[in-house]
């Protein structure tokens, strides 16, 4: 599955533009707002951050 982002770039490139775990990286940023990425690995501890949205692409995680 490929995912788009809004300047047609493909989600699959920026996350093989870096290979550090647990540090997101900013992959757009349009009216104040960003767009972040983070690879993870092993366990992963479930916490909410009550000013923003998170969603999880294809392939992400596992719980």
């Amino acid at each position: 599955m490929s995912v788009e982002t809004g300047t047609g770039q493909r989600l699959e490139g920026k996350f093989a533009s870096f290979s550090e775990h647990w540090r997101p990286k900013v992959l757009a940023r349009l009216n104040g707002q960003e767009l972040c990425a983070v690879k993870t690995c092993g366990v992963f501890p479930w916490h909410r951050h009550a000013d923003s949205e998170e969603f999880t692409a294809p392939g992400g995680v596992e719980v």
